[in-house]
């Protein structure tokens, strides 16, 4: 039975770095990348209209 509770406590721990960390980095870095590709398109834009 004290497998068992080491087992969850473990994914408890995974979730919780998952959660907490992992998941608003990916945001944070799907955020930048979005804005990155915006600036490249109006750049790419305003090169053509010149």
């Amino acid at each position: 039975m004290k497998r068992g509770k080491n087992t969850s406590v473990k994914w408890k721990m995974v979730s919780m770095i998952l959660l907490y960390w992992a998941l608003p980095f990916a945001l944070m870095l799907a955020l930048v990348g979005h804005i990155m590709a915006d600036r490249q398109e109006k750049t790419g834009l305003e090169r053509m209209a010149a």
